[in-house]
C-alpha cells in the first residue's frame, strides 16, 4: 500500500522551512543592525563563553589603568613636596655653613635661629601635605595629621598599597617616618629567662701546682730555666704581670723580659728587651712534660727562636679538673643536673660552645605533654606513635628509652615485638653533635623510616625538625635544642645561659659546689632574670589595656571566664588563658604585631569567641574581641616604647646596630649585646658624666631624645660605629625636625661648635629625603610601565573581543541578501506547491 502525503502534512513542511529561512534572515538582520555576531548565548555558548571573559579582562586593565590614574596626581604631589622639603632642609645646611665659625657671632646666629624656626615650620607644614582630604605622609593612617605642632609623628609605618594588575599590590606612599622622623616601632615581644655573669669579664686564669711552672730556653747559651707562677685567678693582664714579675726576680735568667696580654687577639706577647740573651723560646710541654703552664699561655708547641713570641693558640680561660670543672643546672623545671666541662684551655666562645654542649648532653627534659614521638614505615604504609617516660635525662639515656619504646611497639615491623620480629631498632646518641641517629636494619621483612616532624613534641627536644626521605637510617637534623650558652652576645663581656622556653615556664638556676666552674664565669651568686614581655600599658601607642575579666568560648563549646585584673604582662595574659582555656595557647603572631589563640580541639562543635565580660573593654584592648570559626588572630597592638622594651623588638623586630656613638668629646659605647633593653641603652649614655646631655624617650614614646644639661650648649649625637644613634631616632640625619630643634637651641646659645657638627646630619638628611625621591620616582616608573602595558593589553583584548563578536558587516550583508532571496523563493514555491483545489476537499 502507497502511503498519501496529506495536505497537512505538506503545510506543516513548507511551514518549518519557511520559519527557518525567516529566523535566518532575522538572525543576520540582527547582526547587521547591532554589529554584533553573538547576542545571546544560545547564538554561540562557547563563543559567548570568551567573549564574557574577555569582557571581564578588559574591565580589569581598564580600572587598573583608572587606578593609576587616581595615584599618579597624589604621587607627583608628594615628589613635588619632598623636592619643596630638600631645598629648605639645603637652606638649613647653608645656615649652618654660614654660622658655624667666624665670623658670626651671638647677634647674627641669634637672627639666623629666627630663620632656622621658620624653616622648621614650613618642613611641618609640607609634612602635612594633603591630597583629597587624605594626609600623604601618615602611612594607612590617611585620617590622621602626620605631624603634631611638636613633630610628634601621629602616622604610621605602613605603606598604602594599590593594584597595579592581579594579585600584584605596589607600594604607593612614602611615609613621614621615612625621611623626616623616625618611628621606632617595636614588636611585642616574649623573652627566655636567662642568668649571666655578675660582671664583665674577658679571660680568666687558674694556676695551681698542676699548672704552675713554665719553662723558657735563652739563646745564644742554650740554657733552659723553669719559672714558677704563684697559684691564684688571674685576668689575662694579671697573668702577664706575674710572668714577668717572675722572670725579673730570676737570678738565673739572662735577659729582660716584657710581657703582655691581648684582649683583642687572645695572646701574650714575651719579647726580651735588654740584658745579655738575644733570643729565647717557650718549651711546650709535650717537649719538657715539667713546661705545665706551657699551655695556659696558649703554647702547644715550642715557640720559634726569637726576641719575641706570641702564643701559638688563643687562650682567655682555663679549666682544671677537679678545680673549676662542674656546676649544677636546672631549667625550665627540671631536675638539677651535675654538668662537668672538659679540662683544656678556651677562648671565651668555645669554652661557651663546650658549656651548651656539655649541658644539652646531660639535660633532655622530657615533658608528659611532649613525650611522644611519630615513626613511619615502609614510604608511610603504617605508623606508630611510642611515648618514652617524662622527666630529665642525658642523650644516651633518652636514647635507649626511646630503642626500647620502638622495639616495644606491634604495629612497626621493624620492632622486635612485631609479628613475625623484626630486626630490631637501634638509638644512638652522639655526644659530641647532640643528635640522634635511629636506624632499623633491612630484612627479612624489608623496612624503612622517616619521623614525623609536624609534631613537635619529643621529635623537635631530639632535633628532628626537617621532613628527610624514608631510609633505614635517620638522623636528627638539628643540634642544642635545650639551653643555650653564649658569651658577649646577649650581654657584653658576659657568660649568658638561656632557657630553651618564654613564658612563664621558662627558667633557669645554676649553682656551684665543689670544683665550680661559676667563679671562673662570674656566674656565681647570679640570679636567673625571669621571662619578659610586653607590658601591657605600653600597648596601644601607650594608652594600654583596661583591666578586667574577659569570657572565652573554646571551639569545643566550653565558656570560661579568665580574670586578667592583675596581668601586667603578654606572659600574665597567655599564661591565665592557657590555665584557664582547654586545648587552647596563646602566643605573638609572626609579624610580631598581634595576639593569636590557637585552638586544637576536636571534636570541633563551637567558633573560638572572646567576649567582654560586663562592662569590661579588656578584650577590645589586647585586640581579641571577636567570633572566628577557626584560629584567631588579633588586631595590631602598636605598642609603644618604654625603657623595658627590647632593643632587639625595635623597628618591627629589625632591631638596632649598637655600636659607639659620640657626644660632644666622649665616646661611648653602646654595643652592649643583643638581649638589652632601651633602658640599658639609656643608661649607658647617661652614665657618661662628661656629656653634658642627658638621654630619655620622647613624650610620644617613638623615638628616644638627646637634651644638653648645660644651659650655655647644645649637644647632638653621632654614630662612629654602628648607626645607633640614627635608628635610635635621636636628633640627626634621621630625624630631620628634632636636628633642627637642636641647630636653631645651638644658634640663640651661640654655639658654634654643635652648629658645625650638624653639616654632616644634614648632609645625610638631604641624602635620606633623596632616596625617599628615588622611591616616589621608582613607583611612578613603575606605574608608566603598567599603563602603557595596560594599554597594549585593552588593544589586544579589544582586537580580540572584536574578531570573535563583531560581525564582518559586508558578509553579513552578503548573506543577508542570500537569506532574503532564499526566503522569497521559498515562498513563491510553497504558495505554488500549495495551492488548494476543490479535488483536495473531496479527498
Amino acid at each position: 500500500m502507497v502511503a498519501r502525503v496529506t495536505t497537512s502534512q505538506r503545510f506543516s513542511v513548507a511551514l518549518r522551512n519557511i520559519q527557518a529561512s525567516l529566523a535566518r534572515t532575522q538572525q543576520v538582520q540582527e547582526q547587521v543592525v547591532t554589529g554584533k555576531q553573538i547576542l545571546r548565548p544560545s547564538d554561540d555558548p562557547a563563543g559567548f563563553s570568551k567573549i564574557t571573559s574577555l569582557r571581564a579582562l578588559l574591565q580589569d586593565s581598564i580600572q587598573f589603568r583608572k587606578n593609576i590614574n587616581a595615584s599618579t596626581g597624589a604621587l607627583n604631589v608628594t615628589d613635588q613636596t619632598l623636592a619643596s622639603i630638600g631645598s629648605l632642609v639645603k637652606e638649613a645646611r647653608t645656615l649652618a655653613i654660614g654660622q658655624a665659625g667666624a665670623p658670626a657671632d651671638a647677634t647674627t646666629r641669634a637672627a639666623t635661629a629666627a630663620q632656622v624656626a621658620r624653616i622648621r615650620e614650613s618642613i611641618l607644614e609640607l609634612g602635612n601635605t594633603q591630597v583629597g582630604g587624605r594626609y600623604i605622609f601618615a602611612g594607612t593612617a590617611v585620617n590622621t595629621r602626620a605631624f603634631t605642632p611638636d613633630g610628634i609623628y601621629r602616622g604610621n609605618g605602613e605603606s598604602l598599597k594599590i593594584n597595579l594588575g592581579i594579585a600584584t599590590p605596589s607600594t604607593l606612599n612614602v611615609t613621614g617616618s621615612e625621611f623626616l622622623t623616625t618611628g621606632l616601632s617595636p614588636d611585642l615581644y616574649r623573652t627566655a629567662s636567662y642568668v649571666k655573669s655578675t660582671a664583665p669579664l674577658t679571660d680568666r686564669f687558674v694556676i695551681d701546682a698542676s699548672n704552675n711552672v713554665l719553662v723558657l730556653q735563652e739563646f745564644p747559651s742554650g740554657t733552659p730555666f723553669n719559672v714558677t707562677l704563684n697559684a691564684g685567678t688571674y685576668t689575662g693582664d694579671q697573668l702577664a704581670a706575674e710572668l714577668q714579675s717572675q722572670l725579673t726576680n730570676f737570678a738565673a735568667v739572662a735577659g729582660t723580659y716584657e710581657v703582655t696580654y691581648g684582649e683583642d687577639t687572645d695572646r701574650f706577647r714575651i719579647r726580651v728587651t735588654g740584658g745579655t740573651a738575644a733570643e729565647f723560646k717557650v718549651v711546650s710541654a709535650g717537649t719538657n712534660p715539667a713546661s705545665t703552664a706551657a699551655a695556659v699561655f696558649g703554647f702547644t708547641a715550642d715557640s720559634v727562636q726569637k726576641s719575641e713570641t706570641f702564643s701559638g693558640s688563643e687562650t682567655a680561660f682555663n679549666i682544671i679538673a677537679g678545680v673549676n670543672d662542674t656546676f649544677s643546672l636546672q631549667v625550665d623545671g627540671s631536675a638539677s643536673v651535675a654538668v662537668t666541662v672538659d679540662a683544656g684551655v678556651y677562648t671565651a666562645e668555645t669554652l661557651a660552645s663546650r658549656i651548651q654542649l656539655r649541658i644539652n648532653n646531660n639535660l633532655k627534659l622530657v615533658t608528659a605533654s611532649g613525650n611522644s614521638i611519630r615513626i613511619l614505615e615502609d614510604g608511610g604504609v603504617r605508623s606508630a606513635t611510642v611515648t618514652v617516660p617524662a622527666g630529665t635525662k642525658s642523650g644516651a639515656v633518652l636514647a635507649a628509652d626511646l630503642q626500647a619504646s620502638l622495639n616495644a611497639s606491634t604495629v612497626l615491623k621493624g620492632s622486635t615485638s612485631a609479628v613475625p620480629p623484626g630486626p630490631g631498632y637501634t638509638v644512638v646518641y652522639n655526644a659530641a653533635a647532640d643528635k640522634f641517629t635511629i636506624t632499623v636494619p633491612g630484612g627479612p621483612p624489608p623496612a624503612n623510616l622517616a619521623v614525623d616532624t609536624s609534631l613537635g613534641g619529643l621529635a623537635a627536644l631530639m632535633g628532628y625538625t626537617e621532613a628527610v626521605p624514608f631510609a633505614s637510617v635517620a638522623t636528627s637534623d638539628t643540634g642544642i635544642t635545650g639551653a643555650k650558652v653564649d658569651f658577649n652576645v646577649s650581654f657584653k663581656d658576659a657568660f649568658t645561659i638561656t632557657s630553651p622556653t618564654v613564658g612563664s615556664g621558662s627558667s633557669v638556676v645554676v649553682t656551684g659546689g665543689a670544683a665550680s666552674i661559676l667563679p671562673t664565669l662570674s656566674l656565681a651568686g647570679a640570679v636567673t632574670v625571669a621571662s619578659r614581655s610586653t607590658r601591657l600599658v605600653d600597648l596601644n601607642k601607650g594608652k594600654g589595656v583596661t583591666a578586667g575579666s574577659i569570657s572565652v568560648t573554646n571551639r569545643a563549646g566550653q565558656t570560661v571566664t579568665v580574670d586578667l585584673s592583675t596581668a601586667v604582662s603578654l606572659n600574665d595574659v597567655f599564661a591565665q588563658i592557657e590555665a584557664a582555656v582547654t586545648g587552647v595557647k596563646a602566643s605573638i603572631s609572626s609579624d610580631g604585631k598581634r595576639i593569636v589563640l590557637t585552638d586544637t580541639n576536636s571534636p570541633k562543635t563551637s567558633n573560638l569567641i572572646v567576649r567582654e565580660v560586663g562592662t569590661s573593654t579588656t578584650a577590645a584592648g589586647l585586640g581579641i574581641k571577636a567570633d572566628v570559626p577557626g584560629n584567631l588572630t588579633g588586631l595590631d597592638l602598636d605598642p609603644s616604647v618604654s625603657a623595658d622594651t627590647l632593643v632587639s623588638a625595635l623597628r618591627g623586630g629589625a632591631g638596632v646596630s649598637l655600636g659607639t656613638v659620640g657626644i660632644g668629646s666622649a665616646s661611648i659605647d653602646l654595643a652592649i649585646g643583643s638581649e638589652v633593653t632601651v633602658g640599658d641603652v639609656l643608661a649607658a649614655v647617661n652614665a657618661n658624666t662628661t656629656t653634658g646631655a642627658r638621654a630619655s624617650i620622647s613624650a610620644d614614646g617613638s623615638h628616644l631624645r638627646l637634651d644638653s644639661t648645660d644651659p650655655a650648649k647644645s649637644v647632638l649625637i653621632t654614630d662612629l660605629s654602628g648607626s645607633a644613634a640614627k635608628e635610635l631616632g635621636f636628633q640627626g640625619a634621621n630625624n630631620v625636625l628634632g636636628l633642627l630643634s637642636t641647630f636653631e637651641e645651638a644658634l640663640r646659645r651661640n654655639d658654634g661648635d654643635t652648629v658645625g657638627k650638624t653639616l654632616d646630619a644634614f648632609t645625610e638628611a638631604l641624602e635620606r629625603i633623596g632616596l625617599a625621591r628615588v622611591k616616589v620616582g621608582q613607583v611612578t616608573q613603575q606605574f608608566d610601565r603598567f599603563k602603557a602595558q595596560q594599554e597594549e593589553i585593552e588593544v589586544s583584548f579589544t582586537e580580540v573581543l572584536s574578531k570573535v563578536e563583531d560581525t564582518d558587516i559586508v558578509e553579513a550583508m552578503t548573506r543577508f541578501s542570500i537569506f532574503q532571496n532564499s526566503l522569497q523563493a521559498a515562498l513563491a514555491s510553497t504558495a505554488q506547491i500549495l495551492q488548494v483545489q476543490l479535488l483536495d476537499f473531496l479527498r
